[in-house]
């Protein structure tokens, strides 16, 4: 089995030109400081840093800058040493010699890679997308971290940025006891994708069969007698005798104007006819007075002027008459044509009735057709619909049975669950907590006052039971129990529930923990590594070692 062990952390202030140095022991690590005035020293900082250096993100308190720090972890996976920097949302990965691995600054990315290097992930199902993915880091380190401010039962609460799944806890203890795996969740989301797209298809079909049901309706109202090549073989006829009827039409207008415009030149050449006709008759009068018409000079021989004005006289009558004629003769010719083309208008308006007829019976026709086409379509829809039916019901049942291959396993995680817990509950004395609620992995584990924090660690510890008894395979990481006393409690109370720490939370991993004067007790095993703070208050940055670690704080910045 795969271990990870914290060696040594940093936490520096490269602005300040301070830092702090702490080192760990590869099994228990206690962190305390005096309990009359060892608080605000930096107890949590230190714990909250580790798995903050790791890529999830702690609850530190406001006072702690937290984006002015850079975070130096450095740890142990089996036999090889590694190192990991955090500066605010940037990663990097050095090996032993402090060469660097790698670089990230995506939470999901650093998973990625972490699970490639050292081969440790939880796998969740997408909110967004409905896919199994590897989960940002705090959801691997969420079983092994509790803040001081969290000791509030069977919940993961320690990290921020969690609300990225929903319901997740379930699917993270299965997965994390060995229960379930990424085919699991893989096969899980499937399942739900197939589940809704049943109901969709069902949906569809009933719609279908609606529809279908609809169209048989209408066919049945309209009728199935309209004949659409004899309505299409009339519809082109009529659109022959159209085109005829309108082109007779055009040339009769044409005509028409034509005539008409003869007649106006005519009737205009007829009245000038008649002018010319009255004047030369005024003339001849003048002439038989012997008087010139035009100068009224005396005109001696008048037997000549007379001889012609006569013919010229004739001439103008003869016109006149044959103008009088044509006027005539072009009256009868529009007339007629006129009568043509009332009569044209005519066969066009009876044309355009019979065309309206079969324009409604076509329009019918059509129908019927578009229904028939449709119901068509429907049916061959139908016939789809039941095929991705049954396919998808196929494929459901397969998933079905794979997925029963896990269920006997998680049967027997969940039995263990509450056996374990309910050893648990009551070596921890935790009377209040009604052992018979207790059913599988999603029951809750809580307890009021100064019991709430052992109530937490049942449960934590139970997990942890879980993942040695079925998934001692995954990678082990180290236990951080951030001030699991932090309440008001006398002396004897507070060590008697720190000796039930230590007795029952016996962990085969690194453990570090947390407490008040803890120092010199009794409680805490001999063979642990005791860390002593004995700083000022909210001072746990210190120049001294940040002249210690300096180089490696730079070296670690300039490399990229």
């Amino acid at each position: 089995m795969a271990r990870i062990n914290f060696m040594k952390l940093i936490i520096a202030s490269p602005s300040e030109e301070t830092a702090k140095i702490i080192c760990f022991e590869s099994d228990l690590n206690v962190i305390t400081s005096n309990r009359k005035k060892g608080n605000d020293l930096g107890k949590s900082v230190i714990t909250k840093s580790l798995y903050h250096c790791m890529g999830a993100d702690c609850k530190f308190d406001d006072k702690f800058d937290v984006n002015s720090k850079v975070f130096i972890l450095k740890f142990s996976y089996g036999s090889e040493l590694y190192t990991i920097f955090r500066s605010r949302g940037q990663f990097k990965l050095f090996d032993e010699r402090l060469e660097l691995l790698w670089t990230e600054t995506h939470r999901h990315l650093l998973a990625e890679k972490l699970y490639d290097q050292f081969g440790f992930a939880i796998w969740l199902t997408s909110r967004a997308s409905g896919k199994t993915e590897i989960a940002s880091p705090a959801y691997s380190y969420a079983p092994y971290f509790v803040d001081q401010n969290h000791y509030d039962g069977s919940h993961f609460n320690s990290f921020n940025n969690m609300g990225e799944y929903s319901s997740y806890k379930s699917d993270l203890i299965y997965e994390f006891a060995g229960a379930y795996d990424h085919t699991y969740l893989d096969l899980t989301a499937q399942k739900t994708d197939i589940e809704h797209r049943l109901t969709q298809i069902e949906t569809d079909l009933k719609a279908n069969r609606l529809m279908r049901e609809r169209i048989q309706n209408e066919l049945e109202q309209l009728g199935y007698s309209a004949d659409m090549p004899s309505l299409k073989r009339d519809c082109d006829e009529f659109e022959d005798e159209y085109k005829r009827l309108a082109t007779g039409l055009s040339k009769i207008r044409k005509k028409l104007y034509q005539l008409k415009s003869d007649k106006t030149e005519t009737e205009m050449a007829y009245a000038g006819s008649q002018r010319v006709v009255r004047k030369l008759c005024l003339n001849a009068k003048s002439l038989r007075t012997g008087k010139c018409p035009l100068c009224e000079q005396d005109i001696f021989n008048t037997l000549m002027v007379r001889v012609n004005s006569s013919i010229s006289r004739e001439d103008a009558l003869l016109l006149s008459n044959d103008l009088g004629r044509d006027i005539n003769e072009l009256d009868r010719k529009i007339a007629t044509e006129e009568e043509r083309y009332k009569s044209k208008l005519s066969e066009l308006a009876v044309l355009k009735a019979k065309m309206n007829l079969v324009k409604r019976d076509n329009l019918t026709a059509v129908q019927i057709e578009g229904f028939v086409q449709l119901n068509k379509r429907l049916l061959d829809e139908c016939a789809e619909f039941i095929t991705t039916l049954e396919e998808s019901r196929n494929d459901l049942d397969k998933i079905k049975k794979q997925l029963n291959s896990y269920s006997s396993k998680k049967s027997e995680i969940d039995k263990r669950f509450v056996e374990l817990t309910r050893e648990h509950i009551t070596e921890l004395n935790l009377r209040s907590i009604d052992k018979a609620k207790i059913k599988n992995v999603n029951s809750k584990i809580e307890a009021g006052g100064s019991n709430a924090p052992l109530a937490t660690l049942a449960w934590y510890l139970t997990l942890l039971d879980l993942k040695k008894e079925f998934n001692e395979q995954l990678v082990e990481l180290p236990v951080v129990l951030d001030s699991p006393l932090n309440i008001e409690a006398d002396d004897e109370k507070y060590y008697r529930q720190y000796s039930l720490i230590f007795s029952t939370f016996i962990y085969q991993g690194q453990m570090i923990v947390s407490g008040l004067n803890l120092a010199d007790s009794e409680v805490v095993p001999r063979n642990a590594n005791i860390i002593i703070l004995n700083n000022e208050k909210y001072q746990l940055l210190n120049k001294e070692d940040y002249s210690e670690c300096k180089s490696v704080v730079f070296k670690c910045l300039e490399k990229n």
